[in-house]
């Protein structure tokens, strides 16, 4: 459950640079990726707090869908998941059935809603897809900000067997304010959780 970052380096001229560099990946950045040495891999390994996986247990107990929604790599969050009792240590999906277990922000893009908010105009295959991923996944990771908020949004909506759940959202950081507002219930956490 370690963070995996790739050290690479490249000189730029003067001017190839945009003032602000943007982006996260080769698809989205504003300047060019190409031509990179590579130097090396840092591990960084981001400990859960003490205490989650026992507080994730009881709140199972108590009937409370815990679900992870964070930006790390899908490897990343599935073994974090595991360590936290939100993913059991063996997977059982049915072979053939679309896997709602682990959802990354790639998957989330086509599903987004047309508005600010889901409404009774989405597309049927929409409303359908976010049911199922409301009721079966367990962690959604690589995601956005927007990402965030649309989850809560889906649950708020689709959750509970289509009534729509009472959502409560905790957040360590800037990116999940949008879901902590959207959330009926938002838990802003501090260093020492």
């Amino acid at each position: 459950a370690r963070r995996v970052l790739c050290i690479a380096k490249r000189k730029y001229n003067a001017g190839e640079l945009p003032p602000v560099l943007e982006g996260s990946n080769g698809s989205d950045c504003n300047f060019s990726m190409q031509a990179f040495e590579f130097v090396g891999l840092y591990g960084i390994e981001d400990p859960p707090k003490e205490g989650v996986a026992e507080a994730v247990v009881k709140a199972f107990s108590a009937g409370v869908k815990v679900v992870m929604v964070t930006g790390d790599h899908p490897d990343t969050a599935r073994a974090i998941a595991k360590r936290i009792n939100i993913l059991p240590e063996e997977d059982d999906k049915p072979e053939g059935v679309e896997d709602f277990t682990v959802i990354t922000g790639v998957r989330l893009e086509s599903r987004l809603p047309k508005a600010d908010n889901f409404t009774d105009d989405e597309p049927k295959e929409n409303v359908i897809w976010w049911q199922q991923a409301c009721k079966n996944a367990r962690v959604f990771a690589r995601v956005s900000p927007i990402h965030k908020q649309v989850i809560v949004q889906a649950y708020q909506k689709y959750g509970y067997n289509g009534l729509g759940d009472i959502c409560a959202m905790t957040g360590d950081g800037v990116n999940d304010a949008p879901a902590l507002k959207q959330a009926q219930v938002g838990v802003a956490m501090g260093i020492r959780g």
